[in-house]
């Protein structure tokens, strides 16, 4: 992050950019191993005997509309909305789309049941923007626990790795988790 900072302080013919650009590439890949050491570590990363392949298939961008259908047959009032084009992720990036969508929803289950919740899905050339918002909690919910669990870090370090940002607060008497994704290498939109 500093480097980062450093090279945005700098003009762009500035020669120390290279080096910084090189910094900052080798901490994304750092952060990358940390983190799917620590997804196996809390039980998400499932990996073969030799440690290097997912035991089962992993989720892509297309099965966005499969997880909203199964919210909605488990009771969450949920629509999906897509705008824009197709999709041509890489499937990276639509594995992380389809986990940050995962556990927004997830979150209006435990914060908000009940409540209308809308996922929206926006393709553009460069990347993609998610919003999953949900109104006011039908059913009332007991105070929240102490625990602090590790979703909206979790999406925020998704985001972050495939060079992205997430937002989320409340919104009217609701809540409203919204993301980019870029598609490549290259700044998120805002």
């Amino acid at each position: 992050m500093q480097a980062g900072a450093v090279r945005e302080s700098l003009g762009p013919d500035h020669p120390t950019r290279e080096v910084l650009d090189s910094m900052i590439e080798g901490g994304r890949q750092a952060m990358s191993e940390l983190r799917a050491m620590l997804g196996a570590l809390r039980g998400t990363g499932l990996l073969n005997a030799d440690g290097d392949a997912p035991l089962s298939p992993q989720p892509s961008f297309e099965d966005i509309a499969t997880l909203v259908e199964g919210a909605a047959k488990s009771g969450v009032p949920v629509k999906l909305e897509s705008v824009g084009g197709q999709a041509n992720l890489p499937p990276a990036v639509g594995l992380a789309a389809y986990r940050i969508i995962q556990e927004a929803l997830t979150n209006v289950v435990k914060h908000a049941p009940g409540a209308e919740t809308t996922v929206m899905v926006d393709l553009r050339p460069e990347g993609v923007l998610l919003r999953v918002t949900n109104g006011r909690p039908l059913i009332a919910v007991s105070a929240p626990s102490d625990r602090s669990g590790h979703g909206l870090v979790g999406m925020a370090e998704r985001a972050a790795h495939h060079h992205g940002w997430v937002k989320a607060g409340p919104v009217g008497e609701g809540f409203s988790v919204e993301a980019w994704l870029a598609s490549q290498n290259g700044r998120g939109q805002r």
